[in-house]
């Protein structure tokens, strides 16, 4: 309740839509149910204990299980269970495909370029270090005295960087996604586990309720990945009609929209029937405890 109280005194309430106060409403049900937990597991282990100090030692070691002990060793678990690449091992390998692509870009330019007669020119001996080839493109037509032999330069190098551009960019966006993939069944894996403690289902419906936890971020980065997948496509097509090095259109130009966002979670209801079935749990053990204590 005091979250809710705290949301709504730190806000505007004449501002508050419909859905402003289903969170405020979400947010105070799971207090109530998180609250309702400890309070069933408590009456659960003062009725199994003899003595008020075994009561105390007890409560102490099952909030510390729960609270701190579950939740941090269900996230080592999943992660164990769920082997994935090292982040590092992906971006190098990524590196690795696109810098083998450029080279290869690279030398059918160096072998068009020494065709053509162009090799004496300042920006022919391009060294990749200082960039990717489609810089030198630009700098050694500027030095062409012919219109013609631009165009020519222009539409082999569009070629050249069509033929390199998709299937580096989809090899590359293939291995990212797969390493992305495995997080995300780790991440799965670790908050069914966690579940195990009742200060999970109460986080994650919290985060969920706010869009700021797991679920909300998995969204946010699926919609970064379409755009990128969009922001290729794009770029292909424009290789495709060799206009690589024209001015872009703002017009067609993919921009990055993030929407589909629902008032919370998906998942918000499964959080709150979990802790649910903690109380009722909780307080049925707790009356069979004390009907067995009864002479």
């Amino acid at each position: 309740m005091a979250a809710a109280a705290l949301v709504v005194g730190t806000h505007e309430v004449g501002n508050f839509q419909v859905g402003d106060w289903l969170k405020v409403a979400g947010i105070a049900a799971g207090v109530l149910l998180y609250t309702g937990v400890f309070a069933s597991l408590g009456l659960l282990i003062s009725s199994c204990s003899q003595t008020a100090k075994g009561a105390l030692i007890s409560s102490l070691c099952a909030w510390a299980t729960m609270v701190w002990l579950v939740p941090n060793l269900c996230v080592h678990l999943a992660a164990f269970a769920v082997h994935g690449d090292d982040g590092r091992l992906v971006e190098a390998n990524v590196n690795r495909l696109r810098v083998a692509a450029e080279e290869r870009g690279w030398e059918e330019m160096s072998r068009f370029i020494g065709e053509k007669g162009w090799g004496d020119r300042q920006w022919a001996n391009w060294n990749l270090e200082w960039g990717t080839w489609s810089d030198a493109v630009p700098r050694l037509a500027e030095e062409l005295e012919s219109l013609e032999d631009r165009e020519e330069l222009f539409s082999f190098a569009g070629r050249v960087m069509h033929r390199q551009f998709a299937p580096m960019e989809r090899g590359a966006y293939q291995i990212m996604a797969n390493h992305v993939q495995q997080r995300r069944n780790a991440v799965e894996l670790g908050i069914l586990l966690s579940c195990i403690s009742p200060l999970a289902p109460f986080t994650y419906m919290l985060t969920g309720i706010a869009r700021t936890g797991v679920e909300g971020e998995l969204h946010f980065r699926g919609e970064v990945r379409r755009f990128k997948r969009d922001l290729v496509d794009y770029l292909d097509a424009q290789l495709a009609q060799r206009r690589m090095w024209q001015p872009v259109d703002p017009e067609g130009f993919p921009y990055f929209r993030y929407g589909g966002a629902a008032v919370w979670g998906s998942r918000v209801p499964v959080y709150a029937w979990v802790l649910a079935l903690y109380v009722v749990v909780f307080f049925m053990a707790a009356y069979q405890a004390l009907i067995r204590m009864e002479p």
